[in-house]
């Protein structure tokens, strides 16, 4: 019955544009032909309407259209294809360091441990194509052990002391733009972003507890999506990182989806 309403106005629709190029009685009027094809009776799918052999597309169907013109080759593999579209909703919490519009087109949940070495440089690869976007783009922090039976990760510990010293992401950044980084040199980080040695001290001494109690949680969300191997990257939902899109596509799912959601605004603002 939706099929038969439909069909009856596009076909009034399609008749008035025949009749008004009609009616002009204009030589130098522009000749309109409008076509409705029917689907199989056994379909659901609506009747496609083309005019001058141009088809009609509904908003989805534009959209889907769009987001097709913009997917990488390297991303149109079944297996990618299947991969981003079982998007994963993941909710960070209060403490979870966080930098962009919370409204941004495109929201990334890094889940990483910060003293893993080969962690780093995708880390800088997000930071640098985050830089090159002239729309805000959401960022979060997620705290993933390498080792999920270390406690005393220096790293991870040291950056909730930057985090309270409103210094998480330079923190964050100052990690990634070092060659190689010793243990004990986490602390001594601290004093290079200002934060003064006995302050630092102080802190780790008194929020020590509160520290580990965010680390662990964040740890939990991991666990419960049966990840391992940091680093794992959310962008929108969409896994990059072992056994979702592979960590050398992450700059192709990254420029994907904030070219679909731009679509997606272009068509249905």
């Amino acid at each position: 019955m939706q099929h038969f309403f439909y069909s009856l106005m596009m076909i009034g629709f399609a008749s008035w544009l025949t009749c008004a190029a009609a009616w002009a009685n204009d030589p130098n009027t522009l000749a309109i032909s409008a076509t409705i094809s029917h689907p199989a009776s056994t379909t659901n799918a609506l009747p496609t309407i083309s005019i001058n052999g141009r088809p009609v597309l509904t908003i989805e169907q534009d959209i889907t259209l769009r987001k097709e013109a913009v997917l990488p080759e390297a991303l149109k593999s079944p297996k990618f294809r299947h991969i981003m579209a079982k998007r994963k909703l993941i909710t960070p919490y209060t403490h979870n360091p966080a930098r962009g519009d919370v409204d941004a087109l495109v929201t990334v949940i890094e889940m990483v441990d910060l003293s893993c070495a080969q962690c780093l440089p995708f880390l800088k690869t997000l930071d640098t194509w985050i830089a090159e976007q002239e729309v805000p783009v959401r960022h979060v922090h997620v705290y993933m052990p390498v080792d999920q039976y270390n406690t005393a990760n220096p790293a991870a510990f040291y950056s909730k002391v930057a985090q309270y010293q409103n210094q998480f992401w330079a923190y964050r950044t100052a990690l990634t733009e070092m060659a190689s980084v010793a243990p004990e040199l986490y602390f001594q980080l601290l004093m290079q972003l200002d934060i003064p040695r006995a302050e630092a001290r102080l802190a780790a001494q008194r929020h020590a507890r509160q520290y580990y109690k965010e680390l662990d949680a964040d740890s939990l969300i991991a666990r419960k999506l049966k990840l391992n191997n940091p680093p794992h990257f959310f962008i929108n939902g969409i896994h990059v990182g072992e056994g979702g899109v592979p960590l050398e596509h992450l700059t192709d799912v990254l420029t994907f989806e904030l070219k679909s959601r731009q679509a997606e605004q272009a068509v249905n603002p």
